[in-house]
């Protein structure tokens, strides 16, 4: 079988002779190169720093979010807290991590993301919409001011090309 497919010679009986029946095959054409697979480009590193910017700034739910970029490559990681203002502990977490300082990668906290709510320790109130129930968000004039804010968080969370969000 070898010997009729081209292969080389055998120890089986008959095989010589079967290999010489055989008409020589053409020698087949060398494989071109397989065609390299491009390298994803790396996207850029923010610079080190540590800066607060206000999500919905110059209104009444205007929020701070804390950015803090190590300068070096790694996971860009997104904290939310304070989405449901019954839900203390959320926003109690973040903004202890808002603290934090990164050696690898980025981490940008939002801990009151529903500030009016998070001050009447109420879930939401009906005039604002309840923010988890509203992403992507609305920029619309008539929008509710979490449909704005959870806008808001989309682009930022765009902008730093987030990996991970809590």
């Amino acid at each position: 079988f070898l010997a009729a497919c081209g292969g080389g010679a055998t120890d089986a009986p008959g095989a010589a002779a079967t290999a010489s029946a055989v008409a020589p095959t053409a020698t087949p054409a060398t494989p071109a190169p397989p065609t390299p697979t491009p390298e994803p480009t790396p996207r850029p590193v923010p610079p080190a720093g540590r800066m607060e910017r206000m999500l919905l700034p110059g209104t009444d739910y205007a929020t701070p979010a804390t950015l803090d970029h190590s300068g070096v490559e790694g996971p860009r990681v997104l904290v939310l807290g304070g989405v449901h203002g019954n839900e203390p502990g959320g926003w109690i977490a973040a903004q202890a991590i808002a603290d934090w300082t990164v050696r690898v990668g980025s981490l940008v906290v939002v801990p009151q993301a529903n500030i009016v709510a998070d001050h009447a320790l109420e879930r939401t109130l009906p005039e604002l919409g309840d923010l988890n129930r509203l992403y992507p968000g609305s920029t619309a004039p008539d929008a509710l001011p979490m449909a704005r804010m959870a806008y808001e968080i989309v682009q930022l969370a765009r902008e730093v090309d987030a990996d991970l969000l809590i």
